[in-house]
């Protein structure tokens, strides 16, 4: 009787044993599981900034963001170089950029590393400016994007300096 005592004592140590390892397993793959869907979000989050940054960097939508730098007008009613189907297509990326962030597919610090020029130096200039009011006017909630995005990175940009600030102190 003694021997089956301790024989039942030792099964529940053997078997309490076995349940924690069960657990820490079980944890193991929890954490194991969330890492993977990290480096899943990653690998879309750097194929999305690889998709935006080649749209910009290339074609005429790379020589609208140069004309853009240099001051340039735009629009060929303006003396520019480009037609309204290419400022569209243009100014589509934006678009697109800001459906994607706002579905956290890409991080909004990333979006500000990234795009903040393209972005600044697109929403800054007065005929595109202009030209968006047309659009916003013949398709409403169409072309906010830009918008969107221009207030994101500026609020960003405010928190990136008083975060600075407060580490000077």
């Amino acid at each position: 009787s003694r021997f089956l005592m301790v024989l039942e004592i030792v099964s529940i140590i053997v078997g309490l044993y076995f349940i924690w390892v069960q657990l820490r397993n079980i944890t193991d793959n929890q954490k194991l599981a969330l890492d993977q869907a990290n480096i899943e979000q990653s690998i879309r989050e750097i194929q999305f900034l690889k998709d935006f940054k080649k749209e910009l960097t290339t074609g005429v939508n790379y020589q609208i963001y140069i004309s853009l730098v240099r001051g340039k007008p735009i629009l060929k009613e303006n003396g520019g170089a480009f037609t309204t189907d290419d400022l569209k297509e243009y100014l589509s990326v934006f678009n697109e950029l800001s459906f994607v962030s706002g579905k956290r597919f890409i991080d909004g610090g990333v979006i500000w590393s990234f795009f903040y020029y393209y972005i600044a130096y697109t929403f800054e200039n007065k005929e595109i400016q202009t030209y968006l009011k047309l659009l916003i006017e013949y398709s409403p909630g169409r072309f906010g994007g830009l918008d969107s995005l221009y207030n994101y990175i500026n609020d960003f940009q405010a928190h990136v300096e008083s975060s600075a600030r407060k580490n000077e102190n």
